[in-house]
């Protein structure tokens, strides 16, 4: 029950600049107790799978609207688009431009569902 009000949390409002001591705090546990909870139960740290949450969203906003950068990282909770910019490229390997200009590129292609 604590992960998944942990979850809930994170994935309603990726765009909260959570900390591991709020989330902790939001749940009712000590902050190391939470920390080592959360990493047993998801096999990562709190703020890892924020991150990777919000790039996640990122991908899906980028393949469906037109928002600039700017917009796309405050929606997910980045203060600014070079920041976002700097965690996308690390996490899928091209700049956010790149992956929405390939995804534009495959929406015609057979293999593409939606």
């Amino acid at each position: 029950p604590v992960m998944l009000k942990t979850l809930n949390l994170m994935h309603n409002a990726p765009d909260i600049d959570w900390t591991v001591e709020q989330l902790a705090q939001e749940v009712g546990l000590s902050r190391s107790g939470f920390a080592l909870k959360f990493k047993q139960a998801l096999g990562d740290t709190p703020l890892n799978y924020l991150t990777t949450l919000r790039i996640f969203k990122a991908t899906k906003i980028l393949q469906s609207t037109d928002y600039n950068l700017e917009k796309v990282a405050n929606l997910i909770g980045y203060k600014d688009a070079f920041s976002f910019s700097k965690t996308f490229k690390r996490l899928i390997g091209m700049s956010p431009k790149a992956f929405r200009d390939k995804n534009e590129a495959e929406k015609t292609l057979a293999w593409r569902f939606s």
